[in-house]
Parts: C-alpha cells; sequence; structure tokens
C-alpha cells in the first residue's frame, strides 16, 4: 500500500546529502556512483509503481504520472551542485530522442533508396555481363571456324593447279 506524507510541501533551500552521512565529513561514506532520474515522491509507491518504473527503463516519462512527485529530476539537473559533480549524457543509442530518432529514420530511408539503386545497378550488370558471356561465346564459335578454314587454306596452299586437276570434281572431265 501506499501512505502519504505528513508534509505535502517540500521547502526550498534545503540540502540533501547523497552517499555521505549528513554528520560525517569523511570521504568513506562519499557517494561515488551514478545518479540518472532521481526523484522524491510525497507518499510511499506501490511495488507495482517501482516495477512498471523499472521495467520501463532509464528513457521512459513513467515517472511523470504520479502526482505525488515533489523534488524531480529536471528541477534537479537546473541546480546549482556543490563538490565534485561530473555532468554526463546518456549516450544516444541509450536513449534517443525525437529529434535522433527522426534523423536516424531519414538515415535508414536514404540508405534503403542507395541500396535500391545499388542493387538496380548490379541487376544490370549481371544483364550485361550475360549478355557479354554469350557475345563471347558466339566469337569464340566464329574464331574457331575461321581458325579452321584458315588451316585449311594453308594445306591448299602447297597444292598445285596439277593436284586440282586431279582432284575427283576435275578427274577424267578434260
Amino acid at each position: 500500500g501506499s501512505t502519504t506524507a505528513s508534509c505535502s510541501f517540500l521547502a526550498l533551500g534545503g540540502s540533501i546529502a547523497l552517499g555521505n552521512r549528513e554528520y560525517s565529513r569523511s570521504d568513506s561514506f562519499t557517494f561515488g556512483g551514478q545518479l540518472y532520474k532521481l526523484n522524491l515522491f510525497s507518499e510511499e509507491l506501490s511495488s507495482s509503481q517501482i516495477r512498471e518504473m523499472a521495467e520501463a527503463g532509464m528513457c521512459s516519462t513513467i515517472e511523470e504520472k504520479y502526482g505525488t512527485r515533489k523534488l524531480k529530476w529536471e528541477q534537479i539537473l537546473t541546480e546549482q551542485r556543490y563538490g565534485n559533480v561530473t555532468e554526463f549524457s546518456l549516450p544516444m543509442e541509450l536513449c534517443p530522442t525525437p529529434y535522433h530518432i527522426k534523423n536516424l529514420k531519414a538515415r535508414l530511408n536514404e540508405t534503403e533508396t542507395e541500396l535500391e539503386m545499388t542493387n538496380r545497378r548490379l541487376l544490370d550488370t549481371e544483364t550485361k555481363l550475360n549478355s557479354t558471356e554469350h557475345e563471347l561465346l558466339s566469337v569464340s564459335t566464329t574464331l574457331n571456324h575461321t581458325r579452321s578454314l584458315l588451316e585449311d587454306a594453308r594445306r591448299l596452299e602447297t597444292v598445285s593447279r596439277w593436284d586440282v586437276l586431279f582432284t575427283s570434281p576435275y578427274l577424267n572431265k578434260l
């Protein structure tokens, strides 16, 4: 179940010490991790609400639907920080903004268009190669036939006119 806090107003001007006991000035209890989306609520959240936020992930805005948020992450980001605080941004891959998503979709569309064009050029090239292969086979056949004729002509080159007259088409016809 949930219980309502005794005070629904969060006074400004106070301080919150995370990972360090307020009365201790020792570095042995200093928080050394990373915080993301720290929110304070004026009531105890149910286990199902906590599970819902955890399952929604770091990039969700699910916590905004709970009206009992008294200290909001968006407010923390705008406040002055003391001590050794380093701000970092999550990589775009973890929490892309709508702007990044729009740009990624545009790049994806461009890449798909380029891929389609490349695929068409590849198919055209394949068709040309097949045509060239057919032409090459035809030229090769013609070349072999021409070689055969040339060899026959070379054999006939050593034949005299008298040899031709003694061949069957001319023999005993004169």
